[in-house]
């Protein structure tokens, strides 16, 4: 393979983009995604239940925006996998966001180096 070939700038970044989406994964904080918990422990603590159901901030991955969001009714509490909630527009969102990220330094990159010379 030559070692000239140009790889398009916006390729790279998409896949580099794409990259750092996934790895945002491992960004994992609770809320601002709110589940009931169902109705156990209404009797001792009424103020954090709404028409008889226990409200909380569940936990969620992604950043800047959460897109997989734990399912309380089906998974283990605070742990998220497979049986979660992935949501595709945050998801989209966060890929553009680091997308253009990736691509704007590329293009400085490149503007910096038109002016060396």
């Amino acid at each position: 393979m030559p070692a000239n070939i140009k790889i398009a700038p916006l390729a790279v970044a998409l896949l580099l983009g794409l990259g750092m989406t996934l790895a945002s994964f491992g960004y994992q904080s609770m809320g601002p995604a709110r589940a009931s918990y169902g109705n156990a422990g209404c009797e001792t603590q009424p103020e954090t239940c709404t028409n008889g159901q226990m409200l909380g901030e569940i936990l969620g991955a992604g950043f800047p925006l959460q897109y997989v969001v734990d399912n309380v009714s089906t998974s283990v509490w605070y742990s998220l996998g497979p049986e979660d909630d992935f949501k595709f527009l945050p998801f989209l969102l966060d890929l553009l966001f680091y997308t253009l990220l990736v691509y704007g330094m590329i293009k400085f990159t490149q503007a910096r180096r038109g002016r060396a010379k």
